[in-house]
């Protein structure tokens, strides 16, 4: 299924899988393949969706240009 992102659907995204409980084993967890449409997020908000699926998904990035969105944002790490 493709699906376009965007802030506002990427925040939906992020509040729905704070429900979801932490499971440690990786196998019981469900798979999320994220693609390039995640670029269009601002970079904060993907570093958000990455912490909070830590553990309560699988999250696959690797068709992202992470690189690419740190430098359009400007936001240093100490701001994250």
């Amino acid at each position: 299924m493709k699906f376009k992102f965007s802030n506002s659907t990427a925040a939906v995204l992020i509040n729905s899988l704070s429900n979801l409980r932490i499971e440690d084993d990786p196998l019981k967890r469900m798979n999320l393949s994220i693609g390039k449409s995640i670029e269009e997020v601002d970079f904060p908000i993907l570093m958000d969706l990455m912490r909070i699926s830590h553990k309560r998904i699988n999250l696959n990035l690797e068709d992202v240009d992470i690189q690419e969105m740190v430098t359009r944002s400007h936001v240093t790490f100490e701001e994250l």
